[in-house]
């Protein structure tokens, strides 16, 4: 068929008109277009050799690509404005079309501004499809000074930009791998070891969630064994469509065992195909196929743990018949909310909030839709997207409720156990972080809270050792990455973060998290001017007080006296800014206002974190005054065991 160009130009301008909605749907194109699926699709593989779903993506990133050179606006902004769900993945998306980060390509667009001078009629250079070929997307993302070129050749040119791009690419798995390598020397391989690659759905695009949620519902069975080691789902899903093999996928993972899997939904039917790999001689040791109602979907799913867990050698409880919801239409609102979840962003996150309420609503008894809930106003709280207080308290009322329906529900209580930490209540927090383990002990990121509540009490080498398994359990998680990498600094094991930052230098460097990590880890080397640099990376990438604070205190560190006074004289003195005053102070080594205001906010049950190990507050360690506030705040002497 010859591809209709007004029906092409129609849905550039439907794209254009919703490249902010995430939930594009392709339904409502064909039926705004005229359109079947099948048609647009085949029309669009003739004229551009890309799916319906491929061709929306690539039309957000040329937009994605448009901003960055022509806005201020922050990559975060950037990525809600094209409708991509995560940061994580606009960054991934980015690198695949245009062999490059989206900090990268941004950098190199104001390195250009600031040193070439433009020509007078700029339009003469743009490579303008009805003058001159646009180079091919590996080739885009690396603009070429041709101002003082009468004739470039453009041949030379790319085919040189194409061998930066191979190299770039090539760097970015190459430090991905080194850096499962490097997680790969702190623990040997388990034998009952799995990794649950990301299943295939071959449905709708948009009823991806469902595949998804198949493939979470196992992990979380499995993840009930204790025994058993299970890679995050966070680490497992950045192996979609890769072309390593899967000896290759293991051996990164740690694993011996990897499931991957089909999904097919049509209306009330799915067909699901599930095999369990050795990785050793990547050999099938058994598959599964199932086809039916999806009513009868948890079930399914529930006989597939089983029989891993059979052929993983471990023991089978009552835990696996457990579903967590009779209701199909209850789950898919859930796993939408998870997806929302994720993205850690003010809006998505209060979106989530409503689709966990949908969900509840069809099915009163969902203890997990709770325990995100849950977890969905703590980070609002925590991000202060939302009044502390206020989430905090419908943070505890619905992981109470989640627990109260399922009394062994781990995400429920380890929310529970972040919220008595920020309440500087430590023996419930430990209490209930114990009993989150034991419910799910390969959790990352239970193990990762869990882990920064032992640093708040200062026992940093169990700190370690389980920052460490986070770490081991989730590879690819930037915020457990991060985060172990200031535990380390913290605990003065300086070697072991600093080989941490090289290895992640360029997976994590687009996250404020992973710079955060190195400011710290700069601080505590007392070389003020490279942590500067490095908050101020922060800054850029998450505008937040906090890190604003930590620009202030690097600057008084650095002498810059004036610029962080005048910083203290735009904080407002409320209660929520005590904190940061005591920050600023401890910057400019005025101990009798530090303590001042470390007072004042341990009254108010909000100190800044970590104040018993964290380098800002060193100084004070020798002071009598600085101890009372730790013994009013629980954290002079506490001895609580670990599990």
């Amino acid at each position: 068929m010859n591809p209709d160009p007004t029906i092409l130009k129609k849905l550039d301008d439907l794209i254009e008109a919703n490249l902010d909605n995430p939930d594009f749907a392709i339904n409502a194109v064909c039926q705004k277009l005229g359109v079947s699926r099948s048609q647009l699709h085949r029309m669009l593989i003739e004229e551009t050799q890309l799916s319906t779903t491929l061709y929306i993506r690539k039309k957000r990133l040329e937009k994605a690509k448009i901003l960055l050179s022509t806005t201020n606006l922050r990559i975060s902004e950037i990525t809600d404005a094209v409708g991509i769900n995560s940061h994580a993945n606009f960054s991934k998306y980015f690198i695949e079309e245009f062999n490059i980060s989206p900090r990268d390509f941004k950098k190199r667009v104001e390195e250009q501004k600031n040193s070439v001078q433009k020509p007078k009629n700029e339009a003469e250079y743009l490579p303008e499809p009805a003058r001159v070929q646009e180079p091919p997307a590996a080739f885009a993302s690396n603009p070429v000074d041709i101002s003082a070129a009468s004739t470039p050749d453009f041949s030379k040119i790319y085919a040189l930009v194409a061998l930066f791009a191979v190299i770039g690419i090539g760097y970015y798995f190459m430090a991905r791998s080194q850096i499962l390598k490097s997680n790969s020397e702190l623990t040997a391989i388990p034998e009952n070891s799995v990794a649950i690659l990301p299943f295939k759905n071959l449905g709708e695009a948009q009823k991806s969630y469902f595949s998804e949620g198949v493939m979470e519902q196992i992990h979380s069975s499995l993840a009930t064994f204790n025994e058993l080691k299970i890679i995050s789902t966070t680490s497992s899903n950045k192996y979609a469509n890769t072309p390593k093999t899967i000896p290759q996928i293991a051996q990164e993972l740690r694993v011996n065992y990897l499931l991957n899997g089909t999904v097919l939904q049509i209306e009330n039917q799915v067909r699901i195909t599930v095999a369990l790999v050795r990785a050793k001689d990547d050999r099938v040791v058994w598959t599964k196929k199932f086809e039916g109602d999806t009513k009868n979907i948890f079930s399914y799913m529930n006989t597939v743990s089983k029989e891993v867990a059979v052929e993983l050698n471990q023991k089978l409880t009552q835990k696996l018949d457990k579903t967590p919801t009779q209701s199909l239409p209850a789950y898919n609102q859930y796993l939408q909310g998870r997806q929302l979840l994720q993205t850690r962003t003010k809006e998505k996150m209060e979106a989530g909030i409503t689709k966990f309420d949908k969900a509840i609503e069809l099915d009163a008894g969902f203890s997990d839709a709770y325990a995100d809930k849950a977890i969905a106003y703590f980070f609002l709280g925590d991000d202060q997207f939302m009044e502390v207080e206020t989430a905090y308290k419908m943070a505890e009322k619905n992981a109470l409720t989640a627990i109260r329906l399922d009394a062994e529900n781990g995400r429920a209580y380890a929310v529970l156990g972040l919220i008595y930490k920020v309440q500087n209540k430590w023996e419930q927090a430990m209490t209930t972080l114990h009993i989150a383990l034991k419910f799910s002990p390969n959790d990352a990121l239970i193990t990762y809270w869990y882990s920064l509540t032992l640093r708040s009490i200062g026992q940093m080498e169990e700190a370690i050792k389980y920052s460490t398994k986070a770490v081991s359990l989730d590879p690819l998680s930037s915020t457990i990455y991060s985060g172990h990498i200031i535990g380390c600094a913290y605990a003065g094991q300086l070697a072991t973060a600093e080989k941490a930052i090289e290895d992640g230098q360029l997976v994590f460097n687009e996250t404020h998290l992973f710079h955060n990590a190195k400011a710290f880890y700069y601080l505590k080397r007392q070389e003020y001017e490279a942590a500067l640099t490095e908050f101020l990376q922060c800054d850029q990438l998450s505008a937040r007080v906090y890190y604003k604070t930590l620009i202030a205190y690097t600057k008084a560190k650095l002498g810059q006296q004036s610029e962080a006074e005048l910083y203290l004289k735009s904080l407002p003195p409320i209660p929520d800014n005590y904190k940061y005053f005591a920050t600023v102070y401890a910057g400019l080594g005025d101990r009798d206002n530090c303590l001042k205001y470390l007072q004042l906010a341990a009254e108010k049950s909000d100190s800044p974190n970590y104040l018993k190990v964290s380098p800002l507050f060193v100084f004070l360690h020798n002071d009598a005054r600085f101890n009372a506030i730790l013994q009013k705040l629980g954290l002079l002497n506490p001895a609580f065991s670990t599990p």
